[in-house]
């Protein structure tokens, strides 16, 4: 269990270090870009094929920030990805993952405050990039990670809960990620959170079946029960 955190614990103490000194200047996202990579022509055809509400758009951030592979500040620019629905969106870019295959590193993820309080609409969100970021077949996306971490955006009813701790002492924000199914990465300052594909589930459980069980066994202890549709009279 501990290898499939192995690299978002190195990358994300490097984000920390990196985001203290870290200027970066975002160009505008466009739908229209040129020729497309082997990720972005996959991903559009997933959404496409699964006839989600998703649209992707990218943009590039000019940026002076800090690699974690050569504990260097670099100037760089790095294109940023955004998929959105109605009046939500996630905002990551694509990192390598070992030999094969990427990380997803969510940035930020926006939900206008007159879309905000529907706990099943977020879900409906969360479940659109399953079905498509993390159901890529050619170019694997093994997770979406990031920190669960209050910003700018404006809450609709202006106090801030997402710090606020719960009763067993997580962080609200980070228990509304466990709701919806995420996992919190242990052993880690950051209040990192991250959502696995079934590919990498699948390698988990080939590979360490005990850690992978219990890091399942943790998943279903958090998240929250999903309805189950009405029967019919067809049903009965």
């Amino acid at each position: 269990m501990a290898s499939a955190f192995r690299e978002i614990d190195r990358d994300a103490r490097a984000f920390e270090i990196g985001e203290r000194v870290n200027h970066t200047k975002m160009g505008e996202f466009s739908d229209d870009w040129g020729q497309k990579s082997n990720f972005e022509v996959e991903l559009l055809d997933k959404i496409r094929e699964t006839k989600s509400d998703l649209s992707l758009s990218r943009a590039v951030a000019h940026a002076l920030s800090f690699n974690g592979q050569t504990w260097r500040f670099e100037a760089e620019d790095k294109t940023v990805y955004r998929l959105s629905s109605g009046q939500t969106r996630l905002e990551f870019e694509l990192l390598p993952f070992g030999v094969a295959g990427y990380d997803a590193h969510a940035l930020i993820v926006v939900i206008a405050p007159s879309a905000q309080g529907s706990f099943f609409s977020f879900r409906k969100f969360v479940d659109a990039v399953s079905a498509t970021l993390l159901s890529l077949e050619r170019n694997h996306v093994w997770r979406v990670w990031g920190r669960a971490l209050p910003n700018r955006h404006p809450l609709r009813h202006g106090f801030d809960w997402r710090g606020e701790r719960t009763r067993d002492g997580e962080r609200k924000l980070v228990r509304l990620y466990q709701r919806l199914g995420l996992i919190k990465v242990p052993f880690m300052v950051g209040e990192s959170v991250c959502l696995f594909s079934k590919f990498a589930w699948d390698y988990m459980r080939a590979t360490d079946p005990t850690g992978a069980e219990r890091l399942s066994d943790t998943k279903a202890a958090l998240e929250r029960p999903r309805r189950q549709p009405a029967a019919t009279q067809k049903d009965l």
